[in-house]
């Protein structure tokens, strides 16, 4: 991916990410841009990753966007603060994932399905991937992109870059088109895991703006039903609101369909 330049080799455990870490925030590498701890490729058009760079400006500074590169085991090879944030919430650090693999940090079957998605990307032409999931409660997509070795030590992997977004995706962004639409298997529920799959469900159709009789007429469901339901949904996430229990629902993307995916 022109306009990224990695350290001089890839990171292979926790202690050696940090290390290597803070010799690009301290600037140690000619021509770093000490604002990101990192550099313009060699081949980039001009320093595309500077702070006046569209690249810097647009990509690195932005607080939505969880940037990682992982190669083709799993194994993280370098991420931002905000993709660590992302993962496990606002007290994480980027240095404590660099040089780990997907399979220490996360469930296995999660793992287990995104490495061998990626490495299938990779075997068959490297088409890029726009991935859905639900992580902690909220939706998110990953587009990943393969990136061929280079004549720099680095090996084959993939730059991965994360965003949230609540709600429904739009159909545009569904559409297969430059890329591979991919949704995961599985679902990490959060706060929403308490849930019975017929809670569930019923709090997707309540976040698509379905009414309590617009549900009713669903087979085996009456509004005696759906009301308590929707009660038992409140104490469980201790939110008595249907509108506020419609907008957690909302963050997290649901949609029915997602209760038949696996929790992890």
């Amino acid at each position: 991916m022109a306009g990224i330049a990695y350290p001089e080799k890839p990171v292979s455990s926790p202690r050696e990410a940090r290390g290597e870490r803070r010799r690009w925030i301290e600037g140690d590498r000619p021509g770093t841009d000490r604002s990101f701890g990192m550099t313009a490729a060699p081949d980039a058009p001009g320093r595309v990753l500077s702070r006046e760079g569209p690249l810097g400006s647009v990509l690195l500074q932005d607080p939505t966007a969880g940037i990682s590169l992982i190669d083709t085991e799993g194994r993280i090879l370098w991420c931002n603060e905000q993709m660590a944030r992302m993962t496990f919430g606002p007290d994480a650090r980027a240095d404590q994932f660099v040089g780990r693999t997907l399979f220490e940090i996360l469930p296995r079957e999660l793992a287990e399905h995104r490495v061998a998605l990626m490495n299938r990307m990779a075997k068959e032409g490297g088409r890029p991937i726009f991935l859905r999931t639900i992580w902690r409660g909220l939706q998110q997509a990953s587009f990943i992109q393969y990136v061929d070795p280079g004549d720099d030590g680095w090996p084959p992997h993939f730059v991965v870059i994360t965003r949230r977004y609540p709600g429904e995706l739009s159909a545009e962004l569904m559409v297969s088109g430059d890329y591979v639409v991919e949704e995961s298997p599985y679902v990490s529920l959060g706060p929403l895991d308490v849930l019975t799959p017929c809670e569930l469900e019923l709090l997707a159709l309540l976040a698509q703006g379905s009414s309590v009789k617009q549900i009713a007429v669903l087979p085996h469901r009456s509004e005696k039903t759906i009301e308590t339901h929707r009660a038992a949904i409140g104490r469980k996430l201790k939110v008595g609101d249907r509108v506020l229990l419609a907008d957690i629902a909302r963050k997290a993307g649901l949609t029915t369909t997602d209760v038949e995916r696996r929790r992890v």
